[in-house]
């Protein structure tokens, strides 16, 4: 299997279709791709948009959906360039901050989003019923 038959399976598997294709035509997403040697190493989906409301200040905000690396690309800065450049389009938007999510056991995503200036602000609790 290719780089890009990978990363374009890593994408279908963590979001529907239907949502995948959303963003991929949406004007409002930014869609950035790393390519080396021809094929796909990383790619991220953000959007810009507003936060807050009654509790919380408003604010505008970058909003990371979907950011991955093929797993043979990992550790050569991909990931930090894609998100310095989603920081950059940010700035251009007057965007405030960047927000996106991680899964509680995903350590090593955590560590890299740390690395790159990211810290814990929220923590969703769940309850089966």
């Amino acid at each position: 299997m290719s780089k890009v038959d990978r990363i374009s399976l890593l994408i279908l598997i963590r979001v529907p279709i239907k949502e995948f294709k959303r963003r991929l035509h949406s004007k409002k997403i930014i869609k950035l791709v790393s390519v080396n040697n021809k094929k796909i190493d990383g790619f991220v989906f953000a959007e810009v948009g507003n936060v807050g409301g009654e509790l919380t200040e408003r604010r505008k905000i970058v909003h990371i959906h979907e950011i991955g690396v093929t797993k043979s690309s990992r550790g050569l800065g991909i990931g930090t360039s894609l998100i310095n450049e989603v920081r950059t389009i940010g700035k251009m938007k007057n965007a405030k901050e960047i927000i996106l999510s991680v899964w509680s056991f995903n350590e090593s995503a955590i560590n890299f989003y740390k690395k790159n200036g990211f810290d814990i602000q929220t923590l969703r609790m769940e309850s089966k019923i």
